[in-house]
């Protein structure tokens, strides 16, 4: 189906502006909607005037109706009923990378699930980059494709992180990759029960052909599951072989093939600490063994991790103070919790996705020695993390009084760990921004000696 030429942008934050750039470029007539109050001097207003683009703030209205195509920007929810109206209305209602893919000139390599996206797609970009070939990292790591399309030739492959936002809505987008981490809870503010959520996930090779490959976790009984509604070549990736495909093997990752093995990398070069990130780079090993690298030493050692993911932030009288802030759901935590050997001051809490907190809280016992709830409500939280006494339980509502709390309760050797296992958006504009904040708060306590 071809993009019509008047169309529709839901949501005017990166994906929904990065459309509106590409598609206004082209010659489309676009009208704008947002549910956000904007300034008549904000910066995204100033940009809509300068390309000509008029729109509405506060709220989604049927002037959205009178265009035909729809695009979507991930924080919209596709249940909203003026988005009903429109399906009965037969308009078609896409997310961004949708209508990217129609423009895509090259391969794509999509990667979905609950944990570990980000650091994936950042390194298979890199060691694709390292072994000669051409790629960018796009998608919900925060560069949308259209961005990037200008850049790219049929020779690039475009690595891409996708959401569960983003695919519970395609059309025709078909990776000729398409892999699947995790599955965990997750997003269930948003989607009406864990069956949704995975069924949302499971669309990433809803449209491959039998000449695809859907690369999997095959340690996680759910993706083995899903794995029968794959279309194209199967590559499994995980601590046990099952056929031929990606394996940790001791402190090495092997090809398993029907005429033997062959070493793909070796841990021992890999800069990432955790079980989390061994399992990371095999699923990476694996997509970059789909692209045609049979092995991937070169550039292992320099891959430098991502921000807010596990990120050490400094030492202060001892005590490690280290930036997990993407660390949004309890399975992440869980894996945090897991990779230190030292006693944890957790500061965790922020807006509740209605998860089951269990998983942090199982890793907690006998890791954890203390937590600070940060969060406008912090009462779940602090309940559930009821088998501390309560002396060693402290909610506050900014990173500051987090951080000021989290000394008071650390002691020299131990460390303490901002891996939330919520959303950001009570207090905070992004995961980015929590993270922003402690380090800075962090940096201004070891400087005076005082938070």
């Amino acid at each position: 189906m071809a993009i019509s030429k008047k169309m529709a942008v839901l949501g005017l934050g990166k994906s929904g502006m990065a459309a509106v750039r590409f598609f206004r470029k082209r010659g489309y007539e676009i009208f704008t909607s947002d549910t956000k109050r904007f300034d008549s001097n904000d910066s995204t207003v100033e940009e809509l005037k300068k390309l000509g683009v008029s729109g509405e703030w506060g709220g989604h209205t049927e002037k959205i109706l009178n265009s035909d195509c729809i695009l979507l920007s991930p924080g919209v929810n596709p249940a909203l009923p003026i988005l009903e109206k429109a399906r009965q209305r037969k308009i078609p209602i896409w997310p961004e990378i949708e209508a990217a893919y129609r423009f895509c000139p090259g391969p794509i390599i999509a990667v979905t699930g609950t944990n570990g996206k980000s650091t994936v797609v950042a390194l298979v970009g890199h060691l694709l980059k390292e072994n000669g070939l051409d790629a960018c990292v796009v998608g919900n790591i925060g560069i949308p494709l259209l961005d990037e399309i200008e850049n790219m030739s049929d020779h690039t492959w475009a690595v891409m992180e996708v959401s569960s936002f983003q695919l519970e809505t395609i059309v025709d987008f078909r990776p000729r990759i398409a892999s699947i981490l995790t599955i965990t809870e997750d997003h269930l503010n948003r989607h009406p029960d864990f069956s949704t959520y995975v069924a949302a996930k499971a669309r990433i090779f809803e449209n491959q052909k039998k000449d695809d490959w859907a690369v999997l976790n095959q340690d996680d009984p759910i993706i083995q599951n899903l794995a029968a509604k794959a279309k194209g070549k199967i590559l499994w990736f995980g601590k046990k072989p099952k056929g031929e495909g990606v394996f940790i093997r001791g402190n090495s990752i092997v090809w398993s093939q029907k005429d033997g093995e062959k070493t793909v990398a070796t841990f021992a070069d890999f800069p990432l600490p955790g079980e989390h990130n061994r399992r990371n780079l095999a699923s990476a090993a694996a997509i970059c063994v789909a692209c045609g690298l049979p092995q991937i030493k070169r550039g292992i050692e320099n891959f430098k991790g991502l921000p807010h993911r596990l990120e050490f932030v400094a030492t202060v009288d001892g005590i490690d103070f280290v930036d997990d802030s993407k660390g949004t759901n309890p399975d992440a935590v869980a894996s945090a919790l897991r990779t230190f050997e030292k006693p944890i001051v957790l500061i965790a809490g922020g807006y509740d996705k209605n998860l089951n907190f269990k998983p942090m809280v199982d890793a907690a016992q006998g890791r954890v020695k203390a937590l600070i709830a940060l969060g406008k409500d912090n009462t779940k939280i602090l309940d559930v993390f009821s088998f501390l006494p309560p002396s060693c339980r402290t909610g506050v509502s900014d990173v500051k009084s987090a951080v000021r709390e989290a000394r008071k309760q650390a002691r020299s050797g131990d460390l303490v760990l901002l891996s939330p296992g919520c959303a950001s958006f009570d207090l905070f504009h992004s995961a980015e921004e929590r993270g922003d904040l402690y380090q800075l708060a962090v940096r201004e306590f070891s400087s005076k000696g005082t938070a």
